[in-house]
């Protein structure tokens, strides 16, 4: 037992020799954003959602260490669906993330330096970027929709009409 704790601390004093001022910057910052999401998500259905995707990633892991080959196959392959359920089942923790970020009223007005045409032309692109991310997943869905079911249900109006 005595033997394990020296190699313990052998190999931290060894960390501490390479460690420098970069490093330490780098674990406060990822440890501090890692903080505020926990923060965030904290009380919500969001947490419920984090421990699932969490198992998820652990299955994945698993599946690549142990050479299940279909399930690895899966989970590499559906990554990009995968974050798309991130951002839908995220969706009102990150509205209420993005609102406590544009309130900062405790440092003042940080865009007061900016003018208001630039303001007012970068808030109009986020919007487009938002629409454009919009329009891209409805068209993955539509595809999904065609591909299990058989069914084209592109440039259907979402309101019946009538019979």
């Amino acid at each position: 037992m005595i033997q394990l704790i020296q190699d313990f601390f052998l190999q931290l004093q060894e960390v501490m020799r390479h460690l420098g001022f970069g490093e330490v910057v780098d674990v406060a910052v990822v440890a501090f954003v890692l903080y505020q999401l926990l923060r965030l998500l904290r009380g919500t259905q969001g947490t419920q959602i984090l421990v699932g995707l969490v198992l998820l990633a652990v299955v994945g892991v698993l599946a690549t260490q142990f050479n299940l080959v279909l399930l690895s196959w899966l989970f590499k392959n559906a990554g990009f669906f995968i974050l798309i359920g991130v951002i839908v089942m995220f969706q009102p923790e990150l509205r209420r993330a993005m609102d406590q970020l544009g309130r900062l009223g405790n440092l003042g007005n940080p865009l007061s330096g900016y003018s208001t045409h630039l303001y007012n032309q970068a808030i109009s692109e986020a919007i487009r970027a938002a629409e454009r991310l919009a329009d891209h997943s409805k068209n993955i869905a539509e595809d999904v929709i065609f591909y299990v079911k058989g069914v084209d249900v592109r440039h259907r109006s979402s309101v019946p009409g009538p019979r």
